[in-house]
C-alpha cells in the first residue's frame, strides 16, 4: 500500500553496495493481470541527480578564471537541492568569459565542456554529479572507472539496448518580453495580375 512521492530520493543497493542514487521520476500502479484485483504491481522510473541541473535556468556572465571557479558559480544555483561542488576538483584550464541566456545549469556545464575540448580535443572536461549530490567536472582519462566491463563482471548484463524517444523534446517554454510598444511593420508586395493568394 506504500506509494512513494514523486521526486523522492531513491537509493539502490546490491549486496550492500550503493549502485544508484537519484530521484523518483515516475511510478506506475497496476492490477495483477486482467482479473480486477487490487493494485499489487508497481513500476518505478528513476533519474540521476544530474536531472537537478535541468531544473534551474541561468542567465548571466561567468567571469574569466579557472574552470573550477565557473563550475562553483553554476553549482551555487543548485545549493537549494543540496548540491555542493567537489572541493577536491582541480582548478582545470583557464577559461574565457562565458555568457548564457536562459540556459539550464546542465547545458551551461556542457558548454564549458565544449570550451575545454577546444583546448585539448582528446581530453575535455565533462560534468559529473555523484550519488551524494557532489558536482564536479573531470578531465577525460584522469579518473579510473570503479570497475571493468567484462563478461565475468556483474556490470555487464545482456545485450546493448538503444532506445529512441521524443519524451521531453519540448517540455519547457521560455518567454522573453520587452517593454510594451506598438511596432510598425510594413510588407510590400508587387502584384502580377494573376496570383490570388
Amino acid at each position: 500500500s506504500f506509494q512513494p512521492t514523486l521526486a523522492s530520493d531513491v537509493e539502490m543497493y546490491i549486496d550492500g553496495v550503493l549502485e544508484f542514487a537519484g530521484l523518483l521520476q515516475k511510478h506506475v500502479k497496476r492490477g495483477v493481470g486482467d482479473f480486477g484485483l487490487p493494485m499489487l504491481d508497481y513500476g518505478l522510473e528513476c533519474v540521476a541527480y544530474s536531472q537537478l541541473a535541468e531544473r534551474r535556468l541561468f542567465t548571466g556572465t561567468l567571469a574569466a578564471g579557472t574552470l573550477k571557479s565557473q563550475v562553483t558559480t553554476l553549482g551555487g544555483y543548485l545549493s537549494a537541492y543540496g548540491v555542493v561542488v567537489d572541493p577536491s576538483m582541480p582548478d582545470g584550464p583557464t577559461m574565457p568569459e562565458n555568457d548564457f541566456e536562459n540556459a539550464t545549469i546542465w547545458n551551461a556545464l556542457n558548454s564549458l565542456m565544449s570550451v575545454t575540448a577546444g583546448f585539448n580535443p582528446s581530453a575535455p572536461w565533462f560534468p559529473r554529479m555523484s550519488y551524494t549530490k557532489v558536482l564536479s567536472m573531470v578531465e577525460v582519462g584522469s579518473d579510473a572507472a570503479p570497475y571493468s566491463v567484462t563478461l565475468a563482471g556483474r556490470q555487464a548484463l545482456g545485450d546493448v539496448i538503444v532506445e529512441t524517444t521524443r519524451e521531453y523534446h519540448a517540455n519547457r517554454i521560455v518567454g522573453v518580453f520587452g517593454p510594451q510598444a506598438i511596432v510598425a511593420i510594413t510588407d510590400t508586395f508587387t502584384g502580377d495580375g494573376s496570383t490570388t493568394t
